[in-house]
């Protein structure tokens, strides 16, 4: 009897090892079924969703249409537009006429380009005897700084000093000497554009011109860059 209670009881022993084994696999079974299903939630990629829309396509036939007749609109030419009789336009030369009369606004003349001579103060006989005179041409067409021009006058008429007997009575001797004057007022390229056939007066001329400068600087309303000066000397008895 003994020995049928020791076998009972190893069976015993048996089954409850192999219940224990069976009950630890699937446990172990049912945790990497749930530890898969977790990392697979966590990596999944996600995937691009994509719009679609469906258009009505007798709505594209009508807006085709109207861009086309939109473009044979644009291309066709431009209808020249008749003006009405009040509107402005240029008014003519008698009108400006009447319209300066009226408002008395002063006619505005061009600019001369001719010479223009004025005294010069230098003597070139014995006790000033003789005449002196002088020529001045620009070529700018317009240059209203007359101070400017007053003050070129002055200097270059101080500075020149005709030879002793240059001429004689009843003689009339003329040298124009050509030169540029910058924006900073210096005197640039002198040279003698009309000889007077006395080379003394010649020099005497020229000489004048290159002891004058430098100028005050040009005027800043002056545009250009240089001035372009003709500047004739004239004694005569």
């Amino acid at each position: 009897m003994e020995i049928l209670a020791d076998q009972l009881g190893h069976r015993n022993r048996i089954t409850w090892i192999m219940a224990g084994v069976s009950i630890g696999l699937h446990l172990i079974a049912f945790t990497m079924v749930l530890w898969s299903s977790l990392f697979a939630k966590n990596s999944s990629v996600p995937l691009d969703v994509i719009d679609i829309t469906l258009f009505d396509m007798s709505s594209l036939e009508t807006g085709s249409e109207t861009a086309m007749s939109l473009e044979k609109e644009s291309t066709q030419p431009e209808k020249p537009v008749a003006k009405k009789k009040d509107e402005l336009t240029d008014p003519s030369e008698a009108e400006l006429t009447r319209m300066r009369k009226r408002d008395q606004i002063p006619k505005q003349t061009p600019q001369k380009e001719d010479e223009t001579e004025f005294g010069m103060q230098s003597g070139f006989l014995p006790g000033g005897s003789g005449q002196t005179k002088g020529s001045l041409k620009l070529d700018a067409a317009q240059f209203p700084f007359v101070y400017y021009l007053s003050m070129m006058k002055s200097r270059i008429s101080e500075n020149w000093i005709p030879p002793f007997g240059s001429v004689t009575a009843d003689e009339s001797k003329k040298v124009t000497i050509r030169f540029r004057v910058d924006r900073w007022g210096m005197v640039l390229s002198p040279e003698i554009e009309e000889s007077s056939g006395d080379d003394l007066l010649d020099q005497s001329a020229l000489r004048a011109v290159i002891v004058s400068g430098p100028f005050p600087p040009l005027p800043e309303g002056y545009p250009d860059a240089t001035l372009g000066v003709h500047f004739g000397f004239i004694c005569h008895l």
